[in-house]
């Protein structure tokens, strides 16, 4: 079996919460390093020298000592390690209908959150679509 690949994490944070539902999906074993990223252990010098902008996740690639950042660019190099299942779509067609379902799902979620309930998001739109037609 192989070696677990290792992210460094922040375990309520969404972005590396995104890359270990993707690697959990793909059946991909993460050994995961906690960074309390509250208490400012992204910003050590230790951290910032695996990724300058002090974010997670970060993952280390065992090849030759680098790392990535980013969690959709994460999540595209964890596709090219286990291409199956694929996640990502196996086209350009298959890819943009994924990307376009996944930027609408993140929209409503971002909107719903900031609105009271589900009726004020579709208000939120409808004035919106009703401003984009003036």
């Amino acid at each position: 079996m192989a070696r677990p690949v290792k992210l460094y994490n922040h375990s309520v944070a969404p972005n590396p919460r995104r890359v270990r539902i993707f690697a959990a999906e793909k059946g991909i074993e993460l050994a995961l390093e906690e960074i309390n990223i509250l208490a400012g252990e992204s910003r050590t010098p230790e951290f910032l020298a695996k990724n300058s902008s002090g974010a997670v996740p970060v993952l280390e690639l065992d090849d030759d000592g680098s790392y990535l950042s980013e969690s959709v660019a994460i999540c595209r190099y964890l596709e090219g390690l286990q291409p199956e299942p694929n996640l990502l779509g196996r086209d350009l067609s298959e890819l943009a209908l994924r990307l376009t379902f996944t930027r609408r799902a993140r929209r409503l979620s971002v909107d719903a959150s900031q609105q009271k309930d589900a009726s004020s998001v579709a208000s939120h739109y409808n004035r919106i679509d009703s401003r984009r037609l003036q």
